[in-house]
């Protein structure tokens, strides 16, 4: 008996048929070239994404870090002196080379809109917490304490560092922010404690 490795008939036959792979493993290697495919847009949405809201990231890395280990922050990097005048030099020292000289001088040209900032910080944002806390105590949804609390900080003056970091990183002018933070801040001295007193009836130190 002959086999058909003898015969080169059949073996032409043979080589002329398509043999295809198995389809379970042409299933297999496609989803797995799709997931690979996801796994690399959801890695690059999540870059774009970081880079795109960088201070939001590195806030909530921070209250994380400062949930699981406390001390580093309460402790170790001595808020007393890194938050107080470290911070501020460090935001003032970056916002100045990153603008010119030219900018502060327009910024502090725009009169209307410093002016209206200014009435929104210290009279609207202070009438409106005034009222809804009103509103809250009345319902007694919060004590009457922490409602006073609501409204003395509705008076004080934005943050320097805050008002800055925040108005640059939402595509904002910072030196508009710049000029605005430092003259509500020397304002506050004499209006916070007058707003405070209106709407309280106490006096207060800023």
């Amino acid at each position: 008996m002959k086999h058909h490795d003898d015969n080169p008939i059949v073996n032409d036959e043979i080589d002329d048929l398509d043999i295809d792979e198995p389809t379970g493993c042409q299933s297999f290697e496609s989803a797995h070239e799709t997931i690979i495919q996801v796994g690399s847009d959801i890695r690059q949405e999540i870059s774009i994404a970081l880079i795109s809201n960088t201070l939001l990231a590195a806030m909530t890395m921070s209250v994380i870090v400062a949930w699981l280990y406390p001390k580093l922050g309460a402790v170790y990097v001595q808020p007393e002196i890194s938050a107080s005048w470290v911070a501020v030099v460090i935001i003032f020292f970056v916002s100045g080379l990153t603008m010119d000289t030219a900018s502060i001088f327009r910024a502090g040209k725009k009169c209307k809109l410093n002016t209206f900032i200014q009435l929104f910080n210290f009279v609207f944002v202070s009438a409106v917490c005034h009222l809804f806390s009103l509103l809250l105590v009345q319902y007694e949804v919060i004590p009457n304490s922490l409602a006073k609390g609501l409204v003395i900080c509705s008076c004080l003056p934005q943050s320097i560092c805050s008002a800055v970091v925040l108005t640059k990183s939402a595509g904002g002018c910072p030196a508009t922010a710049m000029i605005n933070a430092v003259f509500s801040n020397l304002a506050g001295i004499i209006l916070s404690p007058i707003l405070i007193f209106c709407y309280l009836g106490v006096s207060s130190h800023v």
